[in-house]
Parts: C-alpha cells; sequence; structure tokens
C-alpha cells in the first residue's frame, strides 16, 4: 500500500470549495480522526453502519466489508478510514452531507473519500517530530525527508487523475540512499541546473537561504572521507549522464556524476539521468536482476546497466530538489553537518568563478581547514 492521496483534480477541489483551508484550520481537531493502530475493532465498522449513514456511504462500507478482504487485513484501519466518513462527519453541517453536490462530487461516498485522502496525506506530510521538505507539481507530488537512521528518502506519488477521479491509492516510486549522499543530492541538483541552464535562487543566495534555518555561519573543510571533501574535483570533472547519446562515460571520457546507494547494499545502485525532455530522473538498478521496468540504459567502465525510473524531477522543479536537500540537512533529519554543507556550496561558489579544484583545494585548506 503506497498511502491515499487525492489526485491533482482532487486537490483542484478541495482549492475550489475551501474544503482543504477548513480541514487545515481545524487540523489538530481533525487528525485525531487518523487511526494510529493496527488494529480494526469491528465495533468501529459497525458504529459507521448506523440507521442515519447516507445511503451511499453505507453501500461503500459495506463493499468494503465483504468484498476488499485484503485491506481490511493488511491495511484495515487506513482503507476503513478511506470509505467511514469520519472526516466528512466532523467537517461538514448536516445539512451539508445531505447535499454533497455542492462541493462538486457525485455522492457522498466520494466526498468522504476525498476529504479522508486529503487528511491521510496532510498527515504523511507533517509527521510530529519534523516536517517533510513536499512540494507537488502538474502530475506529481515529491517528498524528501530522512528516516530515524539519517537515510536520505525520496517519496513520489503520481497524482495524474486517470482513472482514480479524485483520489486514490496511486502509484509511487522512491528512492532510499544512505545517510552519506545527502550532500551528493544537493550536488545533484546544483549539476542538473547548470547542465539545463536554469539558476537556483536559494543557491545562488546560499547564505541567507541557510541562516533561515539558524545556521551559525560556520564552514568547515571536510576531512578525508567526509561528505563533500571530494566535491570540487569530482564537480568539475564529471558529467550527469544525459539521453539520447551522453550513456557511455568510457567514449566521452568522463565520469557519471551522483551515484548513490542505500544503506549496506552492494546490488542497488541509483543514477541521476537527464532525460530527452530535460527532466532529471533517478533511476534505479538492481544488479543481477532484470526488471520489466528497466527502460533506461547506460554504460559504465564497459559495463551495460538497465535502470528503472524511480523519481522524476521536472526542470522547472531543480530548486525544489535543491531546497529539499538543504531543508533534510538543516532540520537534522541527516547526520551531515551544516559547516560541511556549507563548505560544499562555498567550493561551488569557487567554481563558478573560474578556478580550479586544485586552486579550491588550497585555498580551503588556509580558510577552513581543520
Amino acid at each position: 500500500m503506497t498511502g491515499w492521496c487525492p489526485t491533482d483534480a482532487g486537490f483542484e477541489l478541495l482549492g475550489r470549495t475551501g474544503l482543504d483551508k477548513r480541514i487545515d484550520e481545524s487540523w489538530e481537531e481533525i487528525r485525531r480522526l487518523k487511526p494510529l493502530t493496527a488494529i480494526l475493532d469491528d465495533f468501529e465498522i459497525k458504529d459507521r453502519l448506523k440507521d442515519d449513514a447516507p445511503p451511499a456511504r453505507r453501500k461503500a462500507i459495506e463493499n468494503w466489508v465483504y468484498n476488499d478482504k485484503r485491506n481490511r487485513f493488511i491495511d484495515g484501519p487506513n482503507s476503513f478510514f478511506i470509505v467511514s466518513g469520519t472526516v466528512t462527519d466532523a467537517l461538514l453541517s448536516k445539512d451539508e452531507i445531505q447535499n454533497p453536490q455542492q462541493f462538486g462530487v457525485e455522492s457522498i461516498s466520494q466526498l468522504d473519500g476525498l476529504l479522508a485522502s486529503y487528511v491521510e496525506t496532510k498527515h504523511r506530510d507533517k509527521p510530529l517530530m519534523s516536517e517533510y521538505y513536499v512540494w507537488r507539481s502538474p502530475g506529481l507530488k515529491t517528498r524528501i525527508y530522512g528516516d530515524s537512521n539519517g537515510d536520505l528518502r525520496i517519496h513520489q506519488i503520481d497524482t495524474k487523475p486517470r482513472a482514480f477521479g479524485l483520489f486514490g491509492d496511486l502509484p509511487a516510486g522512491g528512492i532510499s540512499a544512505s545517510y552519506g549522499y545527502w550532500s551528493t543530492l544537493v550536488a545533484v541538483a546544483l549539476k542538473y541546473a547548470d547542465t539545463v541552464g536554469i539558476e537556483i535562487p536559494e543557491a545562488k543566495n546560499w547564505q541567507e537561504f541557510m541562516k533561515k534555518y539558524r545556521w551559525n555561519g560556520k564552514i568547515s573543510r571536510p576531512s578525508l572521507g567526509d561528505e563533500g571533501q571530494g566535491f570540487a574535483q569530482d564537480y568539475s570533472e564529471e558529467i550527469i549522464a544525459q539521453l539520447p547519446d551522453k550513456v557511455d562515460n568510457v567514449a566521452l571520457k568522463k565520469n557519471f556524476f551522483g551515484q548513490m546507494r542505500p544503506h549496506a547494499s552492494q546490488n542497488v545502485i541509483y543514477y541521476p539521468i537527464i532525460n530527452e525532455e530535460q527532466q532529471l530522473m533517478i533511476c534505479v538498478s538492481y544488479q543481477n536482476a532484470k526488471s520489466e521496468k528497466a527502460d533506461v540504459k547506460i554504460k559504465t567502465y564497459g559495463e551495460n546497466l538497465s535502470f528503472a525510473k524511480s523519481v522524476i524531477i521536472p526542470k522547472e522543479d531543480a530548486g525544489h530538489l535543491f531546497k529539499g536537500a538543504v531543508h533534510g540537512i538543516m532540520t537534522n533529519q541527516s547526520r551531515t553537518h551544516p559547516h560541511y554543507l556549507a563548505y560544499m556550496i562555498w567550493s561551488y561558489d569557487q567554481l563558478k568563478a573560474g578556478k580550479s579544484a586544485d586552486e579550491i583545494d588550497e585555498e580551503g585548506r588556509g580558510k577552513y581547514g581543520n
């Protein structure tokens, strides 16, 4: 189960009718309606099937009970939350519930699902301990965050309506890279923006941006083995693989930039690859395994690798990729030190000013060496 979410059409309807604002304004009360346990009590089902329940809702619940056994036993509380009408009853008046069509839906059960899926996705986007970095673009909803181990997570939902209508358990992709790759993601955002010729304002004014997170202004040159230590050399000498023809590093005499891996895994590898539409694809290759979705191919060190597209970053979203990676570091969702991140972006400034990697390293040792 990927988690319920409104489609683009659902988000548009929520915004047009003001239902999203009504939930946001009552969020502290509404969020308590979201089930937190993995056990669904039969009493809860019977309670929602009480005599005064709208007929369309009763039918949706009965269909869930009798025809959706998989959901009941695998993801019972969450999937029942979608059909139960719990949010609708808490948010709307009885008169509004009697006339759901005024909100642009076909039935009360459709409204029940839309409101509950919005609460579901809002709950996932704003966990109790820290806020994820989340943004939406046409057809996509992307979330960057760190897990309890500090590993880098990107989760992306395909929000195109298709056959799902206003909401659904929508297709999702993502990556789970080790905690050592947070600065790599920042670097990938910068390299991608430079490659496709766009500017990231927050990268240009990075010191002001980091100070919004209460950065103390400290810059330190990473020691050997620390994140970002070889950034200037790698950035100046490597390229992001780019379709259709920049996909053979031996022929190009350039190594490919931005490789990432999961924690303690040698069989999975992530590469950023730019497609023909100049979108950034973060692709995954399962070594020694075949996948029907592995339709992106590059050649590195003489080895042919097949990748499946896992995350798509539209050209106009390069800034979000940069901000999301920095946000995770500056809110302690990663293990990356902010002063090492600052050194990496300082090095980027020096590269943009025309200095060589060797000049930057020498200057960095003098200014920010340990």
